[in-house]
């Protein structure tokens, strides 16, 4: 009996976020690029909870922050967690996550 994969959509979007995420390292930095690019001054409000981060924040000013060389190991995690969520949550990376998925599950 031979058993054939069936792609899991939770599986192709677990994958698809990988891609974005490191794992194709030329398509996270295009589509992160993208993301810096198009981040605005907008003060916006938190997608992430922690103690070292108030908002609301704008997407420029936590990108500032990521290369903050005084900014603490405490404040940094709280950063990155915060510009994942937005960059995930980002139109751009949406777009580009449905079409790996769509790769991944052998539509496209």
């Amino acid at each position: 009996m031979n058993a054939r994969f069936q792609p899991d959509e939770d599986d192709a979007q677990g994958w698809a976020i990988g891609q974005l995420c490191g794992e194709d390292a030329d398509l996270t930095t295009q589509t992160f690029a993208v993301f810096c690019e198009s981040s605005s001054n907008a003060r916006e409000p938190l997608m992430t909870t922690s103690a070292a981060l108030l908002g609301p924040i704008s997407s420029a000013d936590l990108i500032g922050l990521l290369l903050n060389d005084r900014a603490s190991d405490e404040m940094l995690a709280a950063v990155c967690r915060e510009v994942r969520a937005r960059y995930l949550a980002d139109s751009f990376t949406v777009q580009n996550i449905d079409g790996q998925i769509g790769y991944y599950m052998g539509v496209v």
